[in-house]
């Protein structure tokens, strides 16, 4: 599909709005895709998994997330693919209910998407404070 651009620039600059922050908390989503890479400075192989928010958990008061189109959000969570760190992979599959007995990484890994999970983000300052960041703090299957 081509972009069109026309659309796209017409849009009144005084219309333009920041999105409204997401509370820190614990949302409900599911996992939509993956994706294999490595990191730009030591070169770690990891697994980047893409979730979309469907809704706030216990903690997060409905008010808080009125205005803000929580389908349109994506969060992702990576996960090293190394030796020390896979344990954090397999929690994973456990808390969504995987069945991995006798498989391999590459054949448990697709039975994640779709998988409904809890997603913890927290935020964070950027150094000089005028930028919020959110963050995947932690990721399990609703499962668990």
């Amino acid at each position: 599909m081509a972009v069109n651009f026309q659309s796209l620039l017409s849009k009144p600059v005084d219309q333009i709005k920041e999105p409204a922050p997401l509370p820190a908390g614990t949302y409900t989503g599911s996992i939509k895709s993956y994706k294999f890479d490595e990191s730009r400075e030591k070169k770690t192989p990891y697994v980047r998994f893409e979730i979309g928010l469907t809704g706030p958990g216990a903690d997060i008061s409905p008010d808080e997330v009125a205005e803000i189109d929580l389908t349109k959000k994506v969060m992702r969570r990576d996960y090293y693919l190394t030796e020390d760190a896979l344990f954090r992979l397999k929690q994973l599959f456990d808390t969504c209910g995987i069945d991995y007995a006798g498989r391999s990484l590459a054949e448990v890994i697709p039975d994640l998407v779709h998988a409904e999970v809890l997603v913890a983000i927290t935020t964070r300052s950027s150094e000089d404070g005028k930028k919020i960041y959110f963050d995947v703090a932690d990721l399990k299957g609703t499962a668990a």
